[in-house]
C-alpha cells in the first residue's frame, strides 16, 4: 500500500521491508539521506521553532530545495521534526475534543468547496504547517508558507497528505511538526493519541509549491468515510507519486 511506504519513506532511518511499509523510490531515499547529511538548512524561511515545549528553538523551516518545488522542516545535527497529533476539524469518534482541539482548520472555507464543511482529523491525512500568531503574543515567530507557493490543501509527502492546518499560538512556544490523528495512525499505529505522539525526530514533513501539488475536487476522496479510502484514493496516490518522481539529492 503506497500510504505505508511513503510513511516509511519519510522516516530517518528509512524503514524498508519493515511492518511500517515497504522499499522507497530511490530518489527519495536519496534525497532524504542527503538533507539529513547536509547539516544545518542553508537557506531557512524566517523564524526559529520547536520540536517539543521541553526542546530549543533549532527548527526550521528550509527551501535549500527550492530549485525543485519543495520546502520542509529541518532541525540540527540531522534532526528533522515529530509527528505531534491533530484533531482539529469536523468532530469524530477517536478524538475526545479536549485541550487544544479547536473545532475547524485552517482551510475549512476552500474544503467547503469539495462538498465537506470541514476536515475530519480521522478521515482526512492531513499535515499542520506553517505558524500563526492567533493570541497576539509578543515575539511569537510567524511564517505564512503560502507566500512561498504552498497552496492550501496540496499534497504533502509524509506518504501522502495534504495540507490541511496551521500551528497555533495557544502553547508555551511555536512547535512544528503535527499532523492529523488519521495520518499519525496510518504511519505509527493506533497507540497514537491526541495525547501521545511519536516524539523523535526522524519525521520529515515535504511540502510542495504550485497550484499543480493541490488535488482539486475529483483528485482526492475528499467525501470519504474512513481514512483508509481518502488514502487508497487513485487519483491522490497518481498525483502524490507524479510529485515525488521528481526529486532528487
Amino acid at each position: 500500500m503506497l500510504h505505508l511506504k511513503y510513511c516509511a519513506a519519510l522516516l530517518a532511518a528509512i524503514l524498508a521491508n519493515t511492518a511500517i511499509g515497504k522499499k522507497v523510490p530511490d530518489n527519495l531515499n536519496a534525497l532524504i539521506t542527503s538533507i539529513k547529511a547536509g547539516g544545518a538548512c542553508k537557506n531557512a524561511l524566517p523564524g526559529n521553532f520547536y520540536a517539543s515545549d521541553s526542546g530549543q528553538p533549532t527548527f526550521r523551516y528550509c527551501n535549500d530545495h527550492i530549485d525543485q518545488g519543495i520546502i520542509y522542516l529541518k532541525g540540527p545535527n540531522g534532526q528533522l521534526a515529530d509527528m505531534d497529533v491533530d484533531c482539529d476539524g469536523r468532530p469524530n469518534s477517536i478524538c475526545s475534543g479536549g485541550g487544544d482541539t479547536q473545532g475547524q482548520t485552517s482551510f475549512q472555507d476552500q474544503v467547503s468547496q469539495f462538498g465537506i464543511p470541514d476536515l475530519n482529523a480521522a478521515i482526512h491525512d492531513y499535515v499542520v504547517f506553517g505558524n500563526e500568531n492567533g493570541e497576539n503574543k509578543p515575539n511569537w515567530p510567524v511564517i505564512d508558507v503560502q507566500k512561498y507557493g504552498i497552496r492550501p490543501l496540496s499534497i504533502m509527502a509524509v506518504f501522502y497528505g495534504v495540507w490541511g492546518d496551521t500551528n497555533g499560538s495557544d502553547g508555551d512556544h511555536a512547535l512544528v511538526g503535527e499532523a492529523s490523528i488519521a495520518l499519525a495512525r496510518h504511519c505509527f499505529g493506533n497507540g497514537m493519541t491526541e495525547d501521545s505522539g511519536h516524539d523523535q525526530t526522524d519525521v520529515m514533513y515535504i511540502a510542495f509549491t504550485g497550484d499543480g501539488a493541490v488535488p482539486g475536487a475529483s483528485g482526492a476522496a475528499w467525501k470519504a468515510s474512513t481514512s483508509d479510502e481518502f488514502q487508497n484514493n487513485q487519483a491522490f496516490n497518481a498525483l502524490g507519486d507524479k510529485l515525488v518522481g521528481k526529486l532528487h539529492a
